[in-house]
């Protein structure tokens, strides 16, 4: 599986996100630092609710850190949906981002384009319910 990325590309480059392209693609750079961060750590993940690894930690503080700054409801919400997907990265990898993908006014799509080898497709149940 691969992320598309066209439609996040699409989004930054909107009339209306003009001058928040250049904080977006920084907060892009540090929510992807912090999940290979937490990654490289070997901390083992969580898969409970109410309690987030400290990649999701920073996603969401850093986020509410941005958003206190910004009026425009149509901007708070494509920084909104990034920090949603990274969040869902961050918690379980690929499969929590594309299993919990939402309709909402925009999403990043995420789509099944390829197998990447090497995978761990073996270690998963024999029946897998999406």
């Amino acid at each position: 599986m691969k992320i598309v990325v066209d439609s996040i590309e699409s989004k930054l480059n909107e009339p209306f996100f003009a001058e928040f392209k250049e904080i977006a693609i920084e907060a892009i750079s540090k929510y992807i630092a912090a999940i290979k961060k937490f990654e490289a750590s070997g901390t083992k993940h969580y898969f409970f609710p109410s309690q987030d690894n400290e990649a999701e930690e920073f996603i969401r503080s850093h986020f509410c850190e941005l958003v206190d700054k910004i009026d425009d409801n149509n901007v708070i919400q494509v920084f909104d949906a990034l920090r949603h997907s990274f969040s869902c990265y961050a918690y379980n990898g690929l499969h929590q981002l594309y299993t919990r993908q939402e309709n909402e006014c925009w999403h990043p799509k995420i789509k099944l384009t390829e197998v990447l080898s090497p995978n761990d497709i073996e270690s998963l149940d024999k029946e897998l319910t999406l």
